[in-house]
């Protein structure tokens, strides 16, 4: 597929309407590994203007799940890690470090590899920075405490980068691994959801976004 898109054959409205499919089926795509080199594809080169926001739009229905799926992690990555569309990587951003009893953080920071992997990357990005880049520190650092995995190894880099100390405060045991019903969703539950179609968008939600007829002749 990627080759056929950068053959000098194909035309402007051929790739518009790949795009359109990739913009379409992006959460799919996201946890898929040869998915993702279709979604790198549009953020890429294609050119169309607001790509960013428009497929971190597709993604915020199911934003908890995607931050610790190792695929989608890295797709959520780039949309963080650029200047060209600031908004788009703020409209990410802001429900995963400010959410009600940081119900969205402490779900992904329990996931002990990719979701606290991906959190120390965020705050480690240059792209991350101001008053934003506090408020998320503030953020990581109370949900660090309130689960109680100072101590452990797999959180160190982590709790070094807020300016936790290992050694004070609440003791370091480890989590209970409790968490809400509604952030009890595995990866398997949404590929299932997937699958099965349960987890579409309807047609009128107002992330079931499509390239419009503005953006098309943009880049004719």
């Amino acid at each position: 597929m990627l080759e056929c898109l950068e053959i000098s054959q194909v035309t402007s409205d051929q790739q518009m309407g790949v795009a359109s499919a990739i913009l379409e089926n992006a959460v799919p795509l996201a946890t898929n590994p040869n998915g993702t080199l279709l979604l790198t594809w549009f953020l890429n080169t294609s050119g169309i203007p607001s790509r960013y926001g428009l497929l971190a739009s597709r993604l915020l229905p199911l934003l908890s799940q995607l931050y610790t799926h190792r695929s989608a992690s890295s797709i959520i990555f780039r949309i963080v890690n650029q200047n060209e569309e600031p908004e788009a990587s703020s409209r990410i951003l802001h429900p995963l470090f400010v959410s009600t009893g940081d119900q969205n953080l402490k779900g992904v920071l329990i996931d002990q590899v990719i979701g606290v992997s991906i959190v120390h990357g965020i705050l480690k990005s240059q792209f991350v920075e101001g008053t934003n880049r506090l408020q998320y520190l503030s953020s990581v650092k109370r949900v660090l405490t309130e689960l109680n995995v100072v101590g452990l190894p797999a959180y160190r880099k982590l709790v070094e980068e807020v300016g936790l100390s290992a050694f004070g405060g609440r003791s370091p045991l480890a989590y209970s691994g409790q968490i809400s019903p509604k952030l009890n969703m595995t990866m398997g539950d949404l590929s299932t959801g997937l699958d099965s179609g349960d987890l579409a968008l309807p047609l009128d939600s107002p992330t079931n976004v499509r390239i419009s007829p503005t953006h098309q002749k943009a880049i004719l």
